[in-house]
């Protein structure tokens, strides 16, 4: 009986060996890994962000028709004509007499140049007074018409726009000591439209706002954390509308609990002529490493690490996380770059790490 009870007992010791075998040989198929390659990183904040730059409104020097005959965003030079106001309704009447003058008096000079015939004096002189005539009738049409417009002029050199929001001298280049989280949090776009040509207009009104495209700046607020992740001079890219544009902090400077961050764009983007408020993201740091989801990271012995699958045995290591460059709720990112250069033991490029780490996977060999 003793000896039967031996063998059974040896049989079930057998039995449950196997049985553990087989449940490591699933575990080890079935646990998930994450090979570590390399990724780019674009690290940054999305901010709501005020725009500021030097602009002025062009002003209607007289009431009356609109014309405007530049196109909008084109480059304008200072004192440039954009275009008029017509301050009569005979406008277009004197335009028509003066284009049919015009046609007049190039007939009579093409036909004056064409004659060669010598006996035909008289007729010549009749047709230079009559060529006389018919400029003196211009100069008079055009000087009635001078009468009755208005040029406009550009007051200086930059990027013409037909929009505008009545913030043009409150948000200026002399109002970049002073914005606030106030300013930013409560700024919204009031953009209005300039009157189409062939309306009216009293003088005075907004007829074009002429941008200063090689001065303007975003101002946004971040919180105390944040301001660690900027510097005076630090280059940054600035995100809008799946455009990016080159920039640089200017300034910051602290507003009670907040600081304010002035970025000052160094490349035109026709994006931000025509719009005061918007979200803007701020990529503070691109850089290139290894992407380690949070849900494979575990501590141990107070190190934050990672178990990484031997590529000969299987067999499963610990590893500390080192030269970590940037860490959100999902994911650390690290420079496996400087590590390699400082010879910094960690985690490298196409490392296989266990996904979800447990007393369990963690301790075996893994299968493939």
């Amino acid at each position: 009986m003793r000896k039967i009870k031996y063998s059974n007992i040896l049989i079930l010791g057998v039995f449950i060996y196997i049985i553990f075998q087989v449940l490591l040989l699933i575990l080890g198929k079935t646990t998930t890994t994450f090979l570590l390659e390399s990724e780019d990183l674009e690290a940054k904040i999305t901010k709501k962000g005020l725009i500021i730059r030097n602009e002025y409104l062009v002003k209607a020097p007289e009431s009356g028709e609109l014309n405007l005959s530049a196109k909008e965003h084109e480059k304008v030079r200072k004192s440039q004509e954009i275009g008029s106001i017509y301050i009569n309704n005979d406008i277009e009447d004197l335009n028509k007499e003066i284009n049919a003058l015009n046609k007049e008096i190039e007939e009579l000079e093409n036909t004056i140049k064409s004659s060669k015939n010598k006996s035909s004096k008289l007729s010549n002189e009749i047709t230079l007074k009559n060529l006389q005539t018919k400029k003196e009738q211009k100069k008079v049409l055009s000087n009635q018409k001078n009468k009755s417009m208005k040029n406009i002029n550009s007051n200086i050199s930059g990027i013409l726009s037909y929009k505008f929001d009545e913030n043009e001298e409150k948000y200026n280049l002399e109002s970049l000591n002073s914005i606030t989280k106030e300013d930013i949090k409560s700024a919204n776009n009031n953009i209005q439209e300039i009157k189409e040509n062939g309306e009216k207009v009293k003088e005075g009104d907004a007829v074009a706002r002429i941008v200063d495209n090689n001065n303007m700046y975003i101002a946004v607020y971040i919180d105390k954390k944040e301001s660690k992740l900027f510097k005076i001079n630090q280059d940054v890219s600035i995100g809008l509308k799946n455009e990016k544009m080159n920039a640089k902090v200017e300034k910051m400077y602290k507003d009670e609990e907040n600081f304010v961050v002035i970025f000052k764009i160094s490349e035109q983007n026709v994006g931000i002529y025509d719009t005061r408020v918007e979200e803007f993201d701020i990529i503070y740091k691109q850089i290139e490493g290894l992407k380690i989801p949070k849900e494979s990271i575990k501590t141990v012995d107070d190190k934050q690490g990672v178990y990484v699958v031997n590529e000969q045995t299987q067999d499963i290591e610990f590893k500390e996380l080192k030269g970590i460059e940037y860490e959100n709720d999902d994911f650390i990112f690290i420079d496996y770059y400087k590590n390699d250069i400082n010879d910094i033991k960690t985690v490298s490029l196409y490392d296989e790490i266990i996904l979800k780490p447990n007393n369990i996977n963690k301790n075996i060999k893994i299968l493939k």
